[in-house]
């Protein structure tokens, strides 16, 4: 019984942690979302395939072993972490330098979009590659997969 409750103790604690991990964007999101408003739909397609590129490229990297030296390596995975911020801060500084130009064209003058579709695709390209998390998510998501008793892969 005692146990019972702790474990309803823990999911009650987990639950609203996990609710807002869960709606909060991410940075992939928050750059279709941005690339969507500068540039409509097609930037925001842009921006998804070269994002889904990267996440592609992790993947083979994970076939190859190159995802799990990285993420078993301090100093690489560290060297990830370091190219990832400083991705973002460059988006984020460029975010801001873009965000101080003419923002209302009037109706006879439209303004030219803020980013080139190479552009988009690059950026959601570098987030991806320069996102730390992906070293170890194909690799994690195997392991779903795998009978924990004999390193097997689990029968369907």
């Amino acid at each position: 019984m005692l146990e019972d409750l702790s474990m309803l103790s823990a999911l009650l604690t987990f639950a609203p942690v996990a609710v807002l991990l869960t709606i909060t964007p991410g940075v992939a999101t928050a750059l279709v979302i941005r690339n969507a408003a500068r540039g409509g739909r097609r930037h925001a397609f842009l921006t998804t395939a070269g994002n889904s590129i990267g996440v592609l490229a992790w993947g083979c990297f994970a076939a190859v072993g190159i995802a799990t030296v990285v993420a078993a390596s301090t100093a690489a995975f560290t060297a990830v972490k370091l190219v990832g911020a400083l991705v973002l801060v460059v988006m984020g500084v460029r975010s801001l330098r873009l965000g101080h130009r003419d923002t209302e064209p009037t109706p006879e003058r439209r303004a030219p979009p803020a980013i080139s579709d190479r552009a988009a695709v690059r950026d959601g390209l570098l987030t991806s590659l320069s996102n730390p998390k992906l070293t170890n998510s194909p690799r994690d998501a195997s392991h779903a997969f795998r009978d924990r008793s004999h390193g097997k892969r689990a029968p369907e």
